[in-house]
Formats: C-alpha cells, sequence, structure tokens
C-alpha cells in the first residue's frame, strides 16, 4: 500500500520560494499547498524537509488540511523519525475538523492497528463508510473494497467489493491504484471466473499511470500466457522492472528466469543473487531455490546444513516445496539428523499443501 504519512524534522531556516521565504509566509494555504509540491515532487523537486517547514507552519495557524498533512509525515518518518502518538493526534485534529481525506487515513490506520493492540478492520471499515458518505475521496471505497474481497472482517462479499470498486472508478478512473485493483479482481477469480484479457487491460492503464504494482502483473501474464498471446521477453521485461522497484516475487522470478534458462543464459551465480534480494524480504519461494542451490551446489559450494536451514525456512512459511525437501532433509541426513517421523510430517504436509513432487513421492511408496 502507499505510503500513508510522512515525517520531518523541523528546519529553522530561511527558504526562499519564488523570491518569498517559507518563514515570512502568513496564508496558510498558500503554505499547504507548496508544501505538498514539495511532498510529492509535483512542480517542485520532490523535499521533505521543506514540505514538512510548510505544514508545520501551516498547521500553527489551525489550518486542518496542513494537520492532515503533517500527521502524514510523522506516520511515514520521512526526514525525521517515527511518531504515531503526534501523528495520531494530528490526525485526529483534521478528523474532528472534518476533512475529507482524514476519514479514509483513519481506516487504513486502523487496518494497520497503529495506536491500537491490534489492526481493526471492523473499525476501519467504520472509517471507509464514512469517508464513501462524503463521495470526494476513492480510496475509502478501495478500503472498503479491499475489505470485502478479502473478507477482512470474517465474511467475503464480492457483490459489495466490486461495486465499491466500481464507485471509486467512476470518481477517478485514472488511479493507478483502482486500475491495479481492477485487474487483480479480473485475474484472482476470487469472485468470478478469470477473464484475464480484460485485466490486461486495467493493468496496462495503472502501468500507464504510473501503477509499479500492476508491473508484476504484467510480467506474469506474458510469462504465462494469461490474456496475451505468451512472450517471455516482454514478460521478463516487466518483471525486471518490477524487481528493480524491490518487489520480491518480481526478484523471486527474475531469479527462476537465470535457474531454468527459460529466457537468460542459465546463470545459477546470477539466480542466487536475484534469491538472496528476495529472501531479504522473506519470500519463501527464493528461500526454498536458494536451499536447493545449496543442495546442489548451483553457483555456490555445496553444503546441506545451509541448505537444510534455507528448506526449513521456507517450509515453515507454508511453502509446499520448501516443506517438501525439508522432509526429503530429513529422511536422508541431509544438514541434519536422520528422522523419519519429522521426514513423513513434513512431506505429508507438503503434499496436503499441493506439492507435486511431495505428491509424486508418495504415490511411489
Amino acid at each position: 500500500m502507499k505510503k500513508l504519512v510522512v515525517l520531518f524534522l523541523v528546519v529553522f531556516c530561511f527558504i526562499s520560494v519564488n523570491g518569498q521565504n517559507i518563514s515570512k509566509m502568513k496564508d496558510p494555504k498558500a503554505l499547504t499547498d507548496l508544501g505538498t509540491q514539495y511532498y510529492f515532487g509535483k512542480g517542485k523537486t520532490q523535499d521533505n524537509s521543506k514540505a514538512f517547514e510548510c505544514f508545520s507552519k501551516a498547521e500553527q495557524m489551525n489550518y486542518p488540511r496542513a494537520s492532515y498533512y503533517l500527521s502524514l509525515c510523522y506516520l511515514n518518518g520521512d526526514g525525521v523519525e517515527l511518531d504515531y502518538p503526534k501523528a495520531l493526534d494530528l490526525l485526529e485534529t483534521a478528523y474532528k475538523a472534518d476533512f475529507d481525506s482524514a476519514y479514509y487515513t483513519k481506516g487504513a490506520v486502523a487496518s494497520y492497528g497503529i495506536g491500537l493492540e491490534a489492526p481493526d478492520n471492523n473499525l476501519a471499515l467504520q472509517y471507509f463508510e464514512q469517508s464513501m458518505s462524503k463521495n470526494t475521496d476513492p480510496r475509502g471505497f478501495i478500503g472498503a473494497a479491499i475489505t470485502f474481497y478479502y473478507g477482512h472482517t470474517g465474511q467475503q462479499d464480492c457483490e459489495k467489493a466490486f461495486n465499491y470498486i466500481q464507485q471509486a472508478y467512476k470518481i477517478d478512473p485514472n488511479s493507478a491504484t483502482i486500475n491495479n485493483f481492477l485487474g487483480r479482481y479480473y485475474s484472482d477469480g476470487y469472485c468470478s471466473e478469470p477473464n484475464y484479457e480484460l485485466a490486461i487491460q486495467y493493468h496496462k492503464k495503472s502501468v500507464e499511470k504510473g501503477g509499479e504494482e500492476s508491473l508484476y502483473s504484467l510480467g506474469y501474464a506474458y510469462l504465462n500466457g494469461y490474456g496475451v498471446e505468451k512472450d517471455l521477453k516482454i514478460g521478463f521485461d516487466y518483471m525486471q522492472q518490477s524487481a528493480d522497484k524491490g518487489l520480491a516475487l518480481a526478484q523471486f522470478y527474475m531469479g527462476m528466469g537465470y535457474y531454468n534458462g527459460d529466457y537468460f543464459p542459465q546463470d545459477y551465480t546470477k539466480a542466487i543473487e536475484w534469491f538472496n534480494l528476495a529472501d531479504k524480504q522473506g519470500n519463501p519461494n527464493a528461500q526454498a531455490y536458494l536451499g536447493m542451490c545449496y543442495a546442489m551446489g548451483y553457483g555456490c559450494e555445496q553444503n546441506y546444513s545451509t541448505a537444510f536451514n534455507y528448506f526449513k525456512i521456507s517450509a515453515v512459511q507454508g511453502y509446499a516445496d520448501g516443506q517438501y525437501n525439508l522432509g526429503i532433509c530429513y529422511l536422508n541426513g541431509y544438514g541434519t539428523q536422520v528422522d523419519e517421523i519429522l521426514a513423513r510430517y513434513w512431506i505429508n504436509l507438503a503434499a496436503q499443501n499441493g506439492s507435486q513432487l511431495a505428491i509424486d513421492f508418495l504415490n511411489q511408496k
């Protein structure tokens, strides 16, 4: 999800903007407008410190919009240490002043559990519904759509999810986030039969509008021929862009491209480099394949102990092939002592979770 907020150190200095010092500006609206330009990098080079100074000065003039953006600064820790209590106080000020965007952000904060003992999706939905009642901020509709789509409050409701995202689209049809969600809706198959062709249209529009999440979806579609003619070059081009932006799953697929030699020349060393990047973000797929590299000595010195550790990390996160390989380690004593009870447990669990390797192994017994 995009950043909720930002945080900066107050810089007590004179900054000249169009011949005017921020410290001498008296109009809170003008200060907040200037702050948003610096914050989002629209019309100005992005500068969180300058944005923070503008918002701080405007907030001192009791300007709710400035309170809202200042709360975002403290929530995200951009340019200063995080300060959730201060962020929540400022957000509450904007909320009580009936600033529209504060309703959605209160919901997002509740969904993450910031300031609470645990995430509270029911409370989040209440704020999203308040935001929707304003009918000005599409994010309230998006928040509610995601809540019902994934059943965050305990029950999935596909009809509500679709209706809410459609209303969000009416407010802002050019939103990268909304188009990405629609692309996922039509490709995931959670609520209806997949419509990959339509999904591709929304994902492409999302990318055109600067959306990063859809890069992976388009890469996956081209690599597998979902809604488009299979094209490994185009698929890995999209995956590369997504991986370069830090998406762990895309980094894993880049590793697979080198591991299998599907598009790139087979190169286990480069595969390990990509798997390591994904592993740093906790990706269990990459961890299982790192285990395989160390078990087989692909691109590295063979080390069963290291392989065992990677398989175990992957397995406990629920990755079926990692569970299977962990079972094989226990069965044969690779990197650990032989333990037939644990071997059976992990191989059976892998089969239950859909590992074809485990299923085939058990069928041979």
